[in-house]
This record gives structure tokens, C-alpha cells and sequence, in this order.
């Protein structure tokens, strides 16, 4: 575990979103990889100001759930070649794909 992991919500449960870093005015969360490849939330005590906006955007600790009594759902399976290259299970992969072979585009925007 981090040494200096952001104690928001149970370790097992942070998605390592990135959300409480991206709130935090002071620059006091950075997001670190631990020592199995996941990416979780590290507080630098020197710049906290306890404002408490981390808090406010986890979506661990509001979760917001508005499904409906029978939703509808769709599961997608790529084959193992483009599953193994994928962080979505090779979603991304199938639905560009379909778009663009029926005349559709695929666009990244990226902000650095």
C-alpha cells in the first residue's frame, strides 16, 4: 500500500478515479501507481488545507444511483488478441471499429 494513500475511502474501494486530484486547489493530491500497477491517490500533508473538496467529489462516497427497476443491459466480449491489449476489455476497440466501418469517425481530444 501507498505510504501516503489518501485514506478517503477504504483502499480495496478507491477507483483511483482521479476526481479529489483534479478538485484539490492547493495541488496536495498527486495520483501514484502502487507496487501491483493500480493508481490511487496520494496527499502531500504539506499543502492540504483541509478544504474538504476531495471529500465532495468522490463518487465512492456519493454514489450516485439512479437506475431503474429493470434496466437494460449489454455486455461486450472482444477476442483474447484485442482483449489483452485493452484497458476496457477491447470495448473501445469493437465500438470504433463498427463506427467507422459504417462511415463514422473516431476523434480523441486531448488537453495538455
Amino acid at each position: 500500500m501507498l505510504e501516503n494513500y489518501l485514506n478517503l475511502v477504504n483502499y480495496e474501494k478507491c477507483t483511483g478515479c482521479g476526481a479529489c486530484m483534479n478538485s484539490c486547489s492547493f495541488g496536495a493530491i498527486s495520483i501514484q501507481e502502487d507496487e501491483f500497477g493500480f493508481f490511487y491517490p496520494v496527499l502531500d500533508k504539506n499543502k492540504c488545507r483541509n478544504c474538504g473538496k476531495c471529500k465532495k467529489v468522490c463518487p465512492i462516497l456519493h454514489i450516485l444511483n439512479k437506475n431503474t427497476k429493470s434496466p437494460k443491459c449489454y455486455a461486450v466480449m472482444a477476442n483474447n488478441n484485442i482483449r489483452t491489449k485493452s484497458s476496457s476489455g477491447g470495448f473501445f476497440s469493437l465500438a470504433a471499429q463498427a463506427l467507422l466501418t459504417s462511415g463514422g469517425g473516431v476523434y480523441m481530444w486531448c488537453c495538455l
